[in-house]
């Protein structure tokens, strides 16, 4: 008798065990078709600074972008799940740099789209086409029966180089717009909110709510009449992330990674050139050495010089210590290695050629900080040439080269200058990043830095 019931115990049990795991498997193929990401990964696998708020943002963690939403009433109805659907794709492409073969095509299969995933899978939902009566990338949403758009640039690095400075003189010419981001200027979108960071404000960010940060409605509302009559609309508007030059360190939460791998095969430049293939780049570079301790010091790694050249000589042993087993790309992208100073923003090539496998060199605008300080009219005449937009007299020029900068190191004036052989260390370990950086952009004025 006691075996008997024993027996129609366990039998009770399986039955049970068997009916959860049916309604579990029930449970994720509904998300799936409604694409609702299931599973995130705990805070505890994420690494202390990269999938952190990195300290050098934590003044401006309450200041969330503003992300323009509708009352439920007034939202268009999804009459079935179908509909949903249809904003996926079976197959994407993405045309890699056209400078190196114009037939470099990569294709993703989503027929087999996984069913928990870490993030949204932007890869595979289908593209925009976008409007040619705007010169900015917009489209006419159905559903929501309004236009939107996303950037027509992006002013995509590097810290502590001038990227805000920038921005600010770049967004009071009267065709360019800022955004609804924090300072106008950053959504945090492609490097953290997309990946629903935990410590960020907001929570995780999807990308229709990206495209709310871009003021469609005056892009709208403004337009030029052409010779037949017919209206252009010639206002645009961009971002500015110094963080996306360099900071990949999400990449396993991109779903056509392999999150046990030791190196990505999708990055950022993908996604963003998947969803916006014609997008204007805007690259600005410092001096490495320098810009490594403003980054330092902004960023509240540290507050002086002494213990910067300490946290150096480390980080640079841990670097090289990596280096034995893994591959200088793997050392950067690992977000399980986490070092005293934020070196891999200051190692330039490594990132660079991760863009360059993506984007022509031709939609890139690379300018030196150094070159930008001696004359600031004459680059942002380059800059509004390089976007299209009409240029400036040239007393407007010298008016915007008057503002004062914007956003300047804290601390730099009390922790005084980086001690010389500091800077010898630092000049030395990256004089073959300086070199490489030199050859692959064909300038040997780069070689300054050395």
């Amino acid at each position: 008798m006691p075996a008997k019931r024993s027996g129609e115990r366990r039998l009770a049990a399986i039955v049970v065990v068997s009916g959860v795991a049916v309604c579990i498997w029930f449970c994720q193929i509904i998300l799936l078709t409604r694409h609702i990401p299931t599973i995130r990964p705990s805070l505890s696998q994420r690494s202390k600074y990269s999938l952190g708020v990195s300290p050098q943002w934590r003044h401006l963690l309450y200041r969330e972008p503003v992300v323009t939403t509708q009352n439920p009433k007034d939202s268009p109805k999804v009459n079935s799940y179908s509909e949903r659907r249809n904003d996926w794709t079976n197959f994407s492409k993405i045309q890699l740099n056209e400078d190196i073969d114009t037939h470099n095509v990569l294709t993703i299969d989503c027929t087999h789209r996984k069913l928990a995933v870490f993030s949204e899978d932007i890869l595979c939902k289908k593209q925009k086409i976008f409007s040619k009566k705007f010169k900015n990338p917009c489209w006419y949403d159905e559903l929501e029966g309004k236009v939107r758009c996303l950037p027509y640039f992006h002013l995509f690095g590097t810290c502590k180089s001038g990227t805000t400075d920038l921005f600010h003189r770049i967004t009071q010419h009267p065709h360019i717009l800022k955004n609804r981001g924090i300072l106008g200027k950053e959504t945090w979108f492609w490097s953290w909110r997309r990946y629903g960071n935990g410590r960020m404000p907001g929570g995780t960010m999807y990308l229709s709510q990206f495209s709310k940060l871009f003021d469609s409605e005056t892009i709208s509302q403004k337009y030029l009449t052409r010779s037949d009559e017919s209206t252009y609309h010639h206002l645009i508007t961009g971002h500015g992330e110094p963080m996306d030059f360099w900071d990949q360190s999400f990449w396993r939460l991109i779903p056509q990674n392999d999150p046990e791998g030791a190196e990505p095969n999708i990055t950022t430049p993908y996604l963003i050139k998947y969803v916006n293939p014609s997008i204007k780049l805007i690259l600005i570079l410092r001096n490495p050495v320098d810009r490594l301790y403003s980054h330092y010091l902004h960023g509240y790694y540290g507050n002086n010089t002494d213990q910067f050249h300490l946290d150096v000589v480390q980080t640079i042993r841990d670097l090289r210590g990596c280096q034995r087993s893994h591959t200088l790309r793997a050392c950067l992208y690992d977000n399980n290695k986490t070092f005293k100073v934020p070196l891999s923003a200051s190692i330039y090539h490594v990132h660079l050629k991760e863009w360059l496998k993506v984007f022509s060199r031709r939609q890139i605008l690379i300018i030196r900080s150094e070159d930008y300080r001696a004359n600031i009219s004459q680059t942002l005449q380059d800059v509004f040439s390089f976007l299209g937009v009409e240029s400036l007299p040239t007393t407007d020029l010298n008016r915007l080269s008057q503002i004062p900068a914007q956003h300047p190191t804290a601390g730099r004036s009390t922790s005084g200058p980086i001690r010389p052989d500091t800077k010898a260390i630092l000049t030395r370990f990256l004089r073959h990043s300086i070199l490489q950086l030199a050859n692959i952009l064909q300038d040997q004025r780069y070689l300054d830095w050395l």
